[in-house]
């Protein structure tokens, strides 16, 4: 792969360095929509970063005036 400065700032770029140091080749037919794939994968395995966990949970009020 050519050094190329936009091409390199893209995730993209970083997942095909990774398929070629494990000794494969990401243009191969299989290959070819991985590191797409991968970036979303990786959007949906970390998107609860992006979740306020309060908003997500529901408190109930007790006659003691606790919140649990």
């Amino acid at each position: 792969m050519d050094p190329n400065p936009e091409l390199e700032s893209s995730p993209e770029y970083y997942i095909r360095q990774i398929i070629q140091l494990i000794g494969d080749n990401p243009d191969r037919e299989g290959l070819k929509g991985t590191p797409d794939r991968v970036l979303r994968s990786w959007s949906e395995l970390y998107k609860g970063y992006q979740v306020d966990p309060v908003e997500q949970m529901t408190f109930f009020d007790f006659d003691d005036g606790e919140k649990y």
